[in-house]
């Protein structure tokens, strides 16, 4: 078997850490998951998460919070200005 490239590998944990949140099972040791997915990349699966999330449960709530303040500061979401205020959010 060859050796997986780490753009597969990204994929596979982003895929099974974000099953685990819309699945409901959010074990104590989720929170080393979340930040796993954090330093792989929450942009692409965002809007998996946003959509599947279950909004009745606190505990999946916990992380879709911290998911979604993650991706409200990516680059993707802020464009950088030119002003002394630091970044401006994109419309």
């Amino acid at each position: 078997m060859g050796r997986m490239e780490a753009t597969d590998y990204n994929a596979r944990l982003q895929r099974r850490i974000v099953a685990m949140l819309l699945a409901g099972n959010v074990p104590r040791e989720y929170r080393e998951y979340a930040r796993l997915l954090r330093k792989v990349g929450v942009e692409k699966v965002w809007p998996r998460i946003e959509a599947g999330a279950s909004r009745q449960d606190r505990y999946v709530m916990r992380y879709f919070r911290y998911f979604e303040l993650i991706h409200q500061r990516s680059p993707a979401v802020f464009r950088l200005s030119t002003s002394k205020k630091g970044p401006v959010p994109s419309p």
